[in-house]
């Protein structure tokens, strides 16, 4: 990836957060994408058989999903890195905010309710209003 995404996620004004180094992009839009949709819930829940062969399913579509949306985002200049469950998606540089991304995705024929979407924009104008 071209940043990190520490400073993709975070206005710049935010006291401790490191700054972009020289040489890097500033963006002010990051993207992520869960590998496994949302696993929490109980814990210590009762495994009926097949139970497991269900998840395995649902797992195996998820990141099938997942696959189709990288092909068609890597063939259009975003560079994807993986990170545990993550997935973080970073927009080509002519796409610098949500609203981008979103049109940019929708063209790519993908739902944008699927990523995550941080616009920091937002953040830095409420920051700057005080």
């Amino acid at each position: 990836m071209r940043t990190h995404q520490l400073r993709l996620c975070c206005p710049a004004a935010w006291p401790g957060i490191p700054r972009i180094d020289e040489g890097e992009r500033a963006v002010s839009v990051s993207v992520t994408m869960e590998l496994i949709e949302d696993q929490t819930g109980p814990d210590n829940i009762e495994v009926r058989p097949g139970g497991l062969l269900t998840l395995a399913d649902q797992v195996n579509a998820r990141l099938r999903e997942a696959d189709d949306i990288v092909r068609k985002l890597a063939a259009s200049g975003w560079e994807i890195a993986r990170h545990q469950g993550l997935l973080f998606l970073e927009p080509p540089p002519d796409v610098t905010t949500g609203e981008e991304v979103e049109e940019r995705l929708r063209s790519l024929g993908i739902d944008p309710s699927v990523v995550l979407i941080c616009d920091t924009t937002y953040y830095e104008e409420l920051i700057a209003e005080g």
